[in-house]
């Protein structure tokens, strides 16, 4: 497949010269120097958008390669080597990863792919060196995240935003260290008990992990409080944004193991309001959250609890904070699948906020979608964005170029957890604008 003129690389036509006959490894240093890989250029006249080159190092008798990224569907490109369907390039939720076809270098075993993305876009892709083989992480890019739930699997992240990633941070070796990460089983009844990490919870049972300040518990304190959604992610890795370790109790509460080896079901189940009704926003109002704040010493002030959630559980999260405002006043979703609010719920959840404006005066919201997600996402999110401003709910609404995914999610949770903090703290009932929105953008 040749390659479309607007995609031709400038650096990278210059280059070629110098890689025909030679391996790309011998030639690193030269792509190095060049800035990198993948490859990123300006674009003489486009202020919006950045050319990215992908590099892949093919053996010889190598027959093809792809890019593979969901994000690389949602960004809109030129449907030239999508391997999906329109239908399902516009898809809210993909059945599989579209393969983008990169192109052989004439004399050389090297494959590239040039594309225009936009700028501050932050997303994670895969090589597939061959047909049916696994996909691998880009071995000539430094930066990876493990995005899937098979931990052994390192995907690679293209990075063009300016955000700084959690510059000030917490080891996550020196929590462990102090024993500040506890693991629970949770009854349906509500009882709390301790458990190790081997353990298998029972049918009544949903796991949870709680990370505790560093300073011991103080009996006549009440604390603040996060309940994370589908958030046993959210403290992974080696490093944990220092806002998460700042005297809150956070809970990474994870959904209840209905379908063995099927983590899309037991999301499902509790998450699917629409399908499986409203037991679980009851669980946690009724049995969770007493029992957590009894064993933790967390306030019963609404304002002091926060509940947190993205995707399918940022859909979640949001039906619980319209329905229990009396439990969590602070609701935080990154890119929530708020679509299925009008596809499968007739609006009623949008209808809410109209319906118990009064009520939710004193909650704050924050919201954050993507330019580069799917259209239903982007657009339902800015619906629910526009009905809380009608109806002067305080939030905050933010516009970023993030993928759909927690490698664009964790970076950017600093900041929604700070938003929240400032709209709660910063702003009081008599100063704050109403309505209340703002938009913001990396800058």
């Amino acid at each position: 497949m040749p390659r479309r003129t607007q995609d031709v690389s400038t650096k990278l036509e210059k280059l070629c010269s110098a890689l025909v006959g030679t391996k790309l490894a011998s030639k690193i240093p030269l792509l190095q120097a060049q800035g990198g890989c993948p490859l990123v250029e300006d674009i003489d006249g486009d202020s919006e958008n950045k050319r990215v080159t992908f590099f892949h190092d093919g053996k010889a008798e190598c027959e093809s390669a792809n890019v593979c990224s969901l994000s690389f569907a949602a960004i809109r490109l030129d449907p030239d080597g999508i391997s999906i369907s329109q239908e399902q390039l516009q898809s809210p939720i993909m059945t599989e990863t579209p393969k983008f076809s990169m192109e052989k270098l004439e004399g050389t075993n090297i494959w590239v792919l040039s594309r225009d993305i936009p700028k501050e876009a932050r997303f994670c892709y895969s090589i597939e060196a061959q047909p049916g083989e696994a996909l691998g992480h880009d071995p000539l890019n430094p930066i990876s995240f493990s995005a899937s739930s098979d931990e052994a699997r390192l995907d690679s992240v293209l990075d063009l935003s300016s955000l700084e990633v959690a510059p000030q941070t917490t080891s996550m070796s020196h929590i462990i260290s102090e024993n500040r990460l506890k693991r629970y089983s949770i009854s349906d009844a509500g009882i709390l008990t301790e458990r190790t990490e081997e353990y298998s919870p029972r049918e009544d049972e949903r796991m949870l992990t709680v990370h505790l300040p560093e300073e011991p518990l103080d009996l006549k304190k009440d604390y603040q409080m996060r309940l994370f959604l589908d958030g046993e992610w959210y403290l992974k890795g080696f490093e944990v944004p220092a806002i998460l370790d700042d005297g809150t109790i956070n809970i990474m509460l994870e959904p209840k193991v209905v379908h063995k080896n099927d983590v899309w079901k037991n999301r499902e189940h509790d998450y699917r309001f629409d399908i499986y009704g409203d037991g679980f926003a009851k669980f946690l109002a009724e049995k969770l959250v007493p029992s957590v704040q009894q064993k933790f010493h967390v306030s019963s002030d609404a304002s002091d609890l926060t509940i947190c959630g993205s995707s399918l559980s940022g859909f979640a999260a949001m039906y619980i904070g319209l329905h229990h405002q009396e439990v969590f006043g602070n609701v935080l979703v990154q890119s929530a699948a708020l679509w299925l609010d009008a596809k499968e719920l007739d609006g009623r959840l949008l209808e809410l906020i109209e319906s118990k404006s009064e009520s939710l005066q004193n909650s704050c919201f924050h919201l954050e979608t993507s330019r580069i997600e799917s259209s239903d996402i982007f657009s339902a999110n800015h619906a629910f964005a526009e009905a809380m401003t009608q109806h002067g709910i305080k939030h905050i609404f933010v516009e970023t170029c993030g993928e759909h995914g927690p490698a664009a999610w964790s970076q950017l949770l600093p900041g929604a957890v700070r938003s929240l903090q400032e709209i709660r703290t910063e702003l009081t009932p008599s100063t704050i604008p109403t309505p209340l929105s703002i938009r913001c953008t990396p800058t």
